[in-house]
């Protein structure tokens, strides 16, 4: 199909000079609004509290965590795969969780025990700079049950 020629004296089809945006300023300086998105709507509607029955026990949650319940029952027990392998992130993190705080428990009960132990050595170090002198030292260890 061949181009219409314009017959109000433009050239090309454009606008006379004085009508044409300015080089360097947008058409449309807003630009699209931006739209509210479905994603805040989803997100409402996972946060609404909704009540389930557990063990016969009305419970008040999240939907996304009734959500989350129904994904674990699947799992455990209807032996449902693609439910363990959606879960499967949630455990690995929880694992390492784990991990991490029988670590931490381990470094603050080996921290306080070096900490024991030096106030000890500090303390036996002060006694014999003022010369105290046990009257009689142990000959035997005692004895452990």
């Amino acid at each position: 199909m061949a181009k219409k020629k314009c017959t109000d004296g433009r050239k090309n089809n454009r606008p006379p000079k004085e009508h044409q945006f300015e080089k360097g300023r947008s058409g449309n300086p807003k630009g699209r609004p931006k739209s509210k998105g479905l994603d805040n709507s989803v997100v409402g509607l996972l946060k609404e509290e909704v009540s389930v029955k557990i063990g016969g026990e009305t419970v008040v949650m999240s939907t996304y965590m009734a959500m989350y319940r129904a994904l674990i029952n699947e799992a455990l027990f209807k032996k449902n795969h693609r439910a363990f392998k959606e879960l499967r992130p949630f455990l690995d993190k929880i694992a390492k969780e784990e991990e991490q705080k029988i670590q931490n428990e381990t470094s603050k009960k080996d921290i306080e025990l070096f900490v024991k132990i030096s106030q000890d050595l500090a303390e036996a170090r002060r006694l014999k700079a003022e010369g105290y002198m046990p009257a009689k030292e142990p000959t035997e260890m005692p004895k452990s049950t």
